[in-house]
């Protein structure tokens, strides 16, 4: 099986900035709320909380709607980054 080159993003799986092999990666997955690598935008695959999400030009909050418990939890999250000071848009997924 062959992938086109072009079609691969480079990433890096990354918790410790010291350990990063690739200074200039443009993907870092971090699991962990901490700055791996100065980065703009932060894609988030699970909660994070204000504070953390402040340090970046654009988050991407993903929300679930096929769990009530998750679309409460994603309010919440909403909710808490208005009362701190985040102007946050929602874009409808199309």
């Amino acid at each position: 099986w062959v992938f086109r080159e072009e079609s691969f993003v480079p990433h890096e799986v990354c918790d410790d900035p010291a350990r990063l092999l690739d200074p200039e990666a443009h993907v870092v997955i971090i699991t962990r709320d901490h700055r791996t690598i100065p980065a703009d935008i932060l894609l988030q695959l699970a909660p994070t909380d204000a504070a953390f999400a402040r340090d970046f030009d654009t988050v991407i909050d993903i929300v679930d709607h096929s769990d009530p418990a998750r679309l409460d939890a994603s309010r919440a999250r909403y909710k808490s980054w208005v009362d701190a000071g985040l102007r946050p848009e929602l874009k409808k997924a199309v």
